[in-house]
């Protein structure tokens, strides 16, 4: 199915991370050509309307989109307002324009996509081989630059939460880590991908289910530290406090809970508005689950 521009939302002026990220979270790269077409039609019909009608006369639809500064729910609430006071005054055919206006704004609302150029995509960190065409990319929550097909945002999304904890906890100086899954539904191939990426090596405790799945053993160091360019390290006060009693009271053990229990509005909805507007996810889409994974560490000795 051909990408429908009608559905996207075209930004008057370039793309830039400084954007709020529930404003740029979804992206559709396409040609520069094609973008600048698009808002050249956009700025047309908005200067017909305009002309024809007055100012405030202008239907979402028909506007350039995107502006940061006013807020989408109050935008929604003007226009309906707007609509239903005019409905009672339009006949059958109107009637049915402003139904087809409304569900096109709808949909478009729902799958909240920027379409934007590929120079203006510059500015993102995507895998090697990307961008693709047609495909919604999801930016990273806690990371503004890097983007992923939206099919596996959320493997990736919790795969760069898990190596970040790793990360922390060899910083400390850990010389054992333990892996166990306390709660959700990941695949034993997605966890063993995870873990494996890393050196943790399989463990089987048939007689046990709280026995560690993945373990790792490091050199460990009595010098622990907190590494710079944690992104997800900022917001979790739990971490936070394994690191202070760490570095401050030379803890020896201590266990770390790395967890992924929301869906960042990445769902099902999404997906079936990307259908319909004309846009791949990228591969075969993966639900979120909640998932809380437990790692066990073990340090030496705070050196002298």
């Amino acid at each position: 199915m051909a990408l429908k521009p009608k559905y996207m939302v075209v930004l008057p002026g370039p793309f830039s991370l400084d954007i709020p990220y529930t404003d740029r979270q979804r992206v559709v790269i396409v040609a520069d050509d094609q973008l600048d077409a698009e808002r050249r039609w956009r700025a047309g019909r908005m200067l017909e309307t305009s002309e024809s009608q007055g100012a405030d006369a202008l239907v979402p639809g028909d506007v350039v989109e995107g502006t940061v500064e006013q807020s989408s729910a109050a935008t929604i609430g003007r226009h309906l307002h707007r609509g239903l006071e005019s409905l009672q005054y339009v006949g059958a055919g109107m009637a049915q324009a402003v139904d087809d206006r409304a569900a096109r704004w709808a949909l478009r609302h729902k799958l909240g996509a920027l379409m934007i150029g590929r120079t203006e995509a510059g500015v993102l960190r995507l895998d090697q081989g990307h961008p693709l065409t047609n495909v919604l990319y999801v930016g990273h929550p806690a990371k503004r630059e890097l983007y992923y097909p939206a099919a596996e945002f959320h493997r990736r999304v919790f795969e760069h939460k898990f190596v970040e904890a790793v990360t922390l906890l060899t910083s400390l100086g850990a010389s054992r880590i333990a892996v166990q899954q306390e709660e959700g539904e990941t695949r034993d191939r997605e966890r063993t991908s995870v873990a494996a990426g890393l050196g943790f090596t399989r463990t089987r405790q048939e007689q046990s289910r709280s026995g560690a799945e993945f373990e790792a053993e490091f050199p460990g160091s009595g010098k622990p530290f907190i590494p710079d360019g944690l992104c997800w390290y900022p917001d979790e006060q739990t971490w936070k406090m394994i690191a202070h009693t760490r570095i401050v009271g030379g803890a020896q053990k201590t266990s770390l809970k790395v967890t992924y229990t929301t869906d960042y509005g990445i769902d099902t909805r999404v997906v079936k508005a990307s259908r319909m507007c004309g846009v791949n996810l990228g591969g075969k889409f993966q639900q979120q689950r909640d998932t809380i994974w437990r790692l066990d560490a073990e340090f030496p000795s705070l050196a002298d």
